[in-house]
């Protein structure tokens, strides 16, 4: 399921080329009647010359309100995410309330973090929450006294297969 930048609508059904269902929130978004995401804590998008964007977050805490309208149809789920942050940063992630993990981000622009998790914690049909929590957010001068963490860039949700079980050791020839 992927929503397009425009206005965070969700197409249902798409697949990628491994045929792997994924659902992806691309950044900037902005909020119009129908939307299935829903950003609190984050600034006003910020576009950028040649396109694509991204969302500063402005509190020590933001979450993204998101709907997945089919549910996931493996046991994990992987969010990857790509943002910048300001300096060095450490962020913690939950989802619906449960602790899905953390990373730490270099302030090299476009990284990518994955966060792998049961995805069981994710509630298709119904608003599920994803917090950020930024124990190192800081003002980036004294002119902008928002304490900032990471600029979103995007994120997307990839279904992922358990690891495969390892292979018998094969008998030794006679």
């Amino acid at each position: 399921m992927k929503a397009s930048p425009a206005d965070d609508t969700a197409a249902g059904g798409t697949q990628d080329a491994a045929d792997t269902p994924r659902a992806r929130v691309f950044l900037p978004s902005l909020l119009t009647p129908g939307n299935i995401a829903l950003f609190i804590g984050w600034a006003e998008p910020t576009a950028l010359e040649g396109g694509g964007g991204f969302r500063w977050s402005q509190c020590a805490e933001a979450a993204v309100h998101f709907r997945l309208e089919e549910p996931p149809v493996t046991a994990l789920t992987t969010l990857e995410i790509e943002a910048t942050s300001l300096g060095r940063q450490r962020v913690r992630y939950s989802l619906n309330g449960i602790s899905v993990g953390g990373s730490e981000w270099s302030g090299d622009p476009g990284e990518r973090r994955a966060v792998t998790f049961p995805s069981e914690l994710l509630r298709p049909g119904a608003v599920n929450v994803l917090i950020f929590e930024f124990p190192d957010a800081h003002e980036p001068s004294l002119r902008d006294q928002r304490p900032l963490g990471l600029a979103l860039q995007s994120l997307t949700f990839h279904a992922s297969a358990p690891p495969e079980p390892p292979l018998p050791e094969a008998y030794p020839a006679p």
